[in-house]
């Protein structure tokens, strides 16, 4: 089992996959090159050690309904937040051991849906193709479609987390936090309590913060959390809906990332607590902040 779950990756599924992760290498991150699952999904990844950013998006339309678990297919999911709008579609658990967590997350009060065992062809730097092996266990709340998680279990873990793809221009080494927008805080902070306990789950004056195993979780009714850093809007949730709409960044030197952004054009705010992107649609309609290490 798991010893602290922790948000592993969120999925930001779009319709041009090419042309967001090079939006995403502007900002100074490295991205894996593309891959594709079996349910019809391309990805690219933006790497760190246990965690990642997934842009994903729709390649194949015939396979969208394979791989099944019950009533809930992963790429006819996608497709369909897809053509809601652009987006964090879902949020990936970090597990070590999937069945051990599952047993754990329903114990507490959770349903799954079932697991999902694939392969992927992976191409690591100086090696020939190769093949991940990954088990996922579907915890997939239909009044949640936007907030809804899985478990993540990486079987051969030298083929994800690769220490060339690890290596960003900006420093980055991880996330701080994931904020989510919700029009009903306190039903959000109940799925997270079942997943992360009563003891990590804190109310704030303006939400509440969720520890987690690495990082921690923001939720803020609409339009919140972009006064709070600076911006002008944020990505607009639908009525009664949850949705994670931000991510915050680990770098080591802001400065760096600062001369950075300039070089490439890229816009921002600049504020005590770190440096936010102006503009989100060019990132899959998702909030890009950059913050110090913790402590400093």
């Amino acid at each position: 089992m798991t010893a602290a779950l922790h948000i592993d990756h969120p999925l930001v599924v779009v319709n041009d996959i090419e042309t967001t992760a090079a939006s995403f290498r502007a900002l100074g991150f490295n991205t894996a090159p593309t891959g594709y699952h079996p349910w019809g999904t391309s990805t690219s990844l933006v790497m760190f050690p246990r965690s990642a950013i997934e842009i994903m998006s729709i390649h194949d339309t015939s396979l969208l309904d394979s791989h099944a678990i019950g009533s809930f297919a992963f790429g006819r999911h996608m497709a369909q937040a897809l053509s809601e709008r652009e987006g964090i579609t879902l949020a990936a658990l970090y597990s070590e051991d999937a069945v051990a967590d599952r047993r754990r997350l329903e114990a507490n009060g959770l349903t799954c849906q079932g697991r999902v065992d694939f392969r992927r062809r992976v191409r690591i730097p100086g090696h020939d193709w190769d093949e991940a092996v990954v088990s996922l266990e579907i915890f997939y709340d239909p009044a949640l479609p936007r907030a809804s998680n899985f478990l993540c279990q990486q079987h051969r873990p030298e083929l994800i987390w690769v220490p060339q793809w690890m290596q960003h221009p900006n420093g980055a080494t991880g996330f701080a936090s994931h904020t989510y927008a919700a029009v009903d805080p306190d039903r959000l902070a109940d799925r997270f309590r079942q997943i992360f306990g009563n003891a990590a789950t804190h109310r704030t004056d303006t939400g509440y913060r969720i520890e987690t195993g690495r990082g921690h979780i923001h939720i803020r009714p609409p339009g919140q959390w972009s006064r709070e850093i600076g911006l002008p809007d944020e990505p607009t949730i639908a009525p009664a809906d949850a949705a994670c709409i931000a991510m915050e960044v680990i770098v080591p030197d802001l400065s760096l990332l600062r001369d950075l952004l300039d070089s490439n054009g890229v816009t921002y705010v600049e504020e005590a607590g770190g440096i936010s992107i102006t503009g989100f649609a060019p990132y899959g309609n998702t909030i890009i902040r950059f913050v110090r290490p913790p402590g400093q």
